[in-house]
């Protein structure tokens, strides 16, 4: 009787530790688990940062039937050395807002998100953009990516329960196999700033000016 007790017990405790987590997320339509490690290699077009940057799509869904008030935080674990560039890697992550994280090891950011019940959150809701180490005069115009790892460790956690939560890494990994000497422009409108990051509305001729098309940014000299 005893034994059975036990296990009934066991059983019981099994199925209360599965339901205290009330998040699920996968990153790239692949679910994650708490302390999974997920890595990115590919440079995309970014929606947030004006250059090409490693963009992980989180989908974010709240398994419970109640809303829930989250709390999400990211911080560098491992950062790639920025060698002869001039700066080192940023990343933003998007949950509600967007929050910058300091490219310092161990600085931790980010902010309050709600989810109402049964909510999936992805796409432009739930995205994660890091910059690889760059050199360039500010990412405006960024000459050259340098290769190099980063990890980036996200937290998403109930903020009335700080125990229901699921921790992830993310491994930027930049091999430098397509190395970019340039930002390749578009036929959108072109929009002019010098280099300290003021819009210009008539640029002279023979400038050389920082300018953005569309999605896309280089510098360039005046004609």
């Amino acid at each position: 009787m005893k034994k059975i007790l036990l296990s009934i017990a066991l059983v019981a405790m099994s199925v209360f530790s599965m339901s205290a987590l009330s998040f699920k997320v996968e990153v790239n339509g692949v679910e994650v688990k708490d302390g999974d490690t997920v890595e990115i290699t590919e440079l995309v077009d970014s929606d947030v940062l004006p250059c090409k940057a490693m963009v992980p799509h989180v989908k974010l869904t709240n398994l419970t039937a109640n809303p829930i008030d989250a709390i999400a935080e990211g911080e560098f674990t491992e950062l790639a050395d920025a060698g002869s560039g001039n700066a080192a890697s940023m990343i933003q992550f998007c949950f509600d807002s967007c929050y910058t994280v300091e490219s310092v090891v161990g600085s931790l950011g980010g902010g309050s998100c709600s989810f109402a019940p049964n909510e999936v959150r992805e796409g432009n809701r739930a995205h994660i953009e890091y910059m690889p180490a760059y050199k360039g005069d500010g990412f405006w115009a960024v000459e050259e990516f340098f290769p190099g790892v980063s990890v980036f460790k996200f937290t998403l956690r109930n903020s009335a329960d700080s125990s229901d939560a699921i921790t992830i890494n993310i491994k930027f990994n930049y091999t430098g196999e397509n190395a970019i000497d340039g930002i390749e422009v578009d036929s959108a409108a072109a929009e002019y700033y010098n280099f300290q990051g003021v819009k210009v509305a008539n640029p002279e001729k023979g400038g050389m000016y920082i300018v953005r098309r569309g999605a896309k940014v280089s510098k360039e000299i005046v004609k």
